[in-house]
């Protein structure tokens, strides 16, 4: 299971395995209001495609996934 969430805490406590935290902002973890439509969109989708790509990486704990992870 995989978690994209800006609340670390809340991942674990419901036994989440892959963390890809979001950010500060946890009101949009998967947004970027404040960027034009058409790149918030764009970066949503870059987002998406990460965590999907997080799902295939074996892990034997809770292993925490940043931005810098997911784009070096």
């Amino acid at each position: 299971m995989a978690c994209v969430t800006a609340l670390y805490n809340v991942a674990v406590q419901v036994g989440t395995n892959r963390i890809v935290m979001a950010g500060s902002k946890f009101h949009y973890p998967m947004g970027r209001p404040d960027l034009p439509l058409a790149e918030e969109k764009e970066w949503r989708l870059k987002q998406a495609r990460a965590a999907l790509e997080i799902l295939k990486k074996p892990v034997d704990d809770v292993t925490v996934f940043t931005q810098q992870d997911l784009f070096p």
